[in-house]
Order: C-alpha cells, then sequence, then structure tokens
C-alpha cells in the first residue's frame, strides 16, 4: 500500500498528492509516468510524475478530476493508501541542449515544471512559458519562477493575470525578436501542441518535443492502445523513442509447423552503420533457431531461465536499413521477457569492450486471425 504524506488542493479540479513510494522514486526521472489504481477494484490510470523525493521517498502527482477515478482519488486524505503505483514508466526526458524553452498548456504544466527543474539543476539557460484559461486555475507559479529565474512568463486565455493570449505570442515574440533555443518543449492540448509546433519549424528551432498523451492501458508497450502515426510509422506514446534512437527490435508472431513462430528482427533504421556484436536476451526454455544471414547463432545459458539468442561474431557492420532476424518455434514463448527500455538488448563494442545495455524501439506485433 502506498500511503498519502501530503495533499494540497490548487483548486476545485486540480490536486497535488504526494505519494510514498520508494522504490519508485528512487528510479523515477522527469517526464516518466506511473500507473496507479485507488483500490482494488479501480481501473489502471496513467499519471505523470510531477516531482519526486529520493531522500524521503516520496513521489508528487498533479492530477484533474476527468472521471470517477479522479474523483476517487481526490476524495483520499493525508494518512490514506493507494492500492497500486507502478512505475516509473516510459522514457525519461532528454536533458539535452544548453539553451531551452519548456512550453505548458493546463493541466500540462504539472508535466512541464519536473522538465524544466531538471534543466536549471543541471546549469543550462531555460526559459518557461505557461499558460492558463484564467488566473484562477494558474498552478505551479512558485516552482516555475525558480526553474526560469527572470524568464518565466504567464498567459491567460481572458487577460485577468495582466498578460492575455495563448502560449505561442511569448513563444513567437522571443522567436521573432533573435532569441535562439536549442530545444522547445512543449506539453498540453494537442492543438496547442500543434501551433507550437509550427512556431519552432517557422523560425528554425532545431528540435521541438511533444509530449502526447493518448489513450494508455498497459503501459509498457504491450498493448498498443497508445499507437501514434509519426513520419509514417507507428509509435506507442508509452514507449515513445528517444531522440536520436537508431535501432528498431520488431517481434512479430504468426502460426508455424512447430507450434507457434516467432521472428525477431533487429534493424538499423539510423544515419550511421553500427559496428559490434549484437545480443539479444530472451527468458524461457531454449527454442530452436534458425540463423540471421551474416551471423552466428547459438543458444547459451546466461543467468536464471534467460538464453542469449543470438550474436553476431565476429564484430560485424549493420548499415543503415540491414537487419539481423531470428525464428523461433514452440508452443510457449515469454513474451514479457522482454523490456521496453531494452535491459534484454546489448552491444559490443568493435574493441572488445564490455556488453552495455543499448536504447530500441520496441514493437510487438502479435498475430491475428
Amino acid at each position: 500500500m502506498y500511503k498519502i504524506v501530503r495533499k494540497h488542493v490548487f483548486n476545485p479540479t486540480e490536486t497535488l498528492l504526494e505519494i510514498e513510494a520508494p522504490a519508485v522514486a528512487k528510479k523515477a526521472q522527469p517526464g516518466q509516468f506511473i500507473i496507479l489504481r485507488v483500490d482494488e477494484m479501480g481501473e489502471r490510470i496513467p499519471l505523470t510524475v510531477g516531482g519526486y523525493d529520493r531522500e524521503k521517498g516520496t513521489v508528487t502527482i498533479i492530477f484533474q478530476i476527468v472521471g470517477a477515478s479522479t474523483f476517487k482519488l481526490k476524495q483520499l486524505e493525508v494518512g490514506d493508501c493507494l492500492h497500486d503505483f507502478v512505475g516509473p514508466l516510459g522514457r525519461p526526458t532528454e536533458l539535452t541542449g544548453e539553451k531551452v524553452c519548456v512550453v505548458g498548456g493546463g493541466l500540462g504544466t504539472a508535466i512541464a515544471y519536473p522538465i524544466a527543474k531538471a534543466f536549471h539543476d543541471e546549469g543550462k539557460d531555460v526559459t518557461a512559458i505557461a499558460g492558463f484559461r484564467n488566473k484562477d486555475l494558474i498552478i505551479l507559479h512558485d516552482e516555475f519562477s525558480a526553474a526560469a529565474p527572470g524568464k518565466y512568463i504567464e498567459m491567460t486565455d481572458d487577460g485577468s493575470n495582466g498578460n492575455k493570449g495563448n502560449v505561442v505570442v511569448p513563444l513567437e515574440k522571443l522567436l521573432s525578436e533573435g532569441t535562439k533555443f536549442d530545444k522547445v518543449i512543449c506539453i498540453g492540448p494537442v492543438i496547442m501542441m500543434k501551433f507550437v509546433t509550427e512556431c519552432c519549424r517557422k523560425y528554425g528551432v532545431p528540435e521541438c518535443v511533444c509530449s502526447m498523451n493518448p489513450i494508455m492501458i498497459d503501459g509498457t508497450g504491450m498493448c498498443g492502445c497508445c499507437r501514434l502515426t509519426v513520419g509514417g510509422e507507428t509509435k506507442f506514446a508509452c514507449v515513445s523513442v528517444r531522440p536520436g534512437e537508431r535501432l528498431l527490435l520488431r517481434w512479430t508472431v504468426a502460426p508455424g509447423d512447430d507450434g507457434w513462430e516467432h521472428a525477431l528482427t533487429l534493424v538499423n533504421r539510423g544515419n550511421e552503420p553500427l559496428e559490434g556484436a549484437w545480443s539479444i536476451y530472451y527468458g524461457s526454455i531454449a527454442p530452436a533457431l534458425r540463423a540471421p544471414e551474416g551471423a552466428s547463432v547459438g543458444v547459451e545459458q546466461v543467468c536464471g531461465s534467460h538464453h542469449r539468442l543470438f550474436a553476431t561474431e565476429p564484430y560485424v557492420t549493420i548499415a543503415p536499413g540491414d537487419s539481423l532476424r531470428v525464428t523461433l518455434s514452440g508452443d510457449y514463448i515469454d513474451m514479457y521477457s522482454f523490456y521496453p527500455e531494452g535491459a534484454y538488448i546489448v552491444r559490443r563494442a568493435a574493441d572488445g569492450g564490455e556488453m552495455q545495455p543499448c536504447d530500441i524501439d520496441l514493437q510487438f506485433m502479435p498475430y491475428h486471425d
């Protein structure tokens, strides 16, 4: 059970809870999320990590009442407990760039704040822009002011705080006056992020990152409910690709002669060839393998029930667009042994250095009749 140690009500619809969850607090990073259940019969709802204190072992969430589960969540008080609190999930925000602008709209500011704070703590030059419908809905004013000293701008749709307009107004003003940002991060309503993106494109901002929040159930890339189409490719928002990521691990399933046939394909989608020895670790009984072209294949017991499926030996170069493929046949294959974080996808450098986990985009493509 996960105890509530602090509660703050911003307004009738938005509330902050600080939850005692040491394991989650130990690993949480800006941009990640958790999935909770209020009680044993509750639905699983994803909420972004709004802050964390590793020493206290607590995680902060900020939510808006939009349905039955968030209504029940708001009824809880300090000392009450949540039934489940799972995380951290998702990809953390990349803290790259020396001069950044973090833009939040509405409750999206609750997600934007820990990102702005993380950049500030890294010593980066941070500008923050937040937009709200009116002054009564403004949250985290002091926190943003500290994360972007002298460079925090608050806007309201009705001008009740003295600054009328949406978040694009001050962003375009800054860019048109010659301010250069290495990166703009925007979080909020989709229509807001669309116009922020168009503004960044207009003024040549090198990188604009949007936070997508579609319907989500599983939160680890298994269910596919949060799929999006980006650049003609299907992405899962819960395990979205990090900037500059070059690898794709595609898992497809189909019926075969010897039970179910599982094909694992490691694809290089980047701009540069990749050198090194590649291994995929898999947890189950040792299956039958067919060697991918250009790579030797073997099953090697590594630890517990985990096996190394294949490795390229000797060292090879995987050119952009190239792929390594292995096919497994058997009645029982445990797909849950793969983790979206890429914990079992490793690469050894061409100089024979230590195996290191690789960042990948993991796609599960199950067979359907």
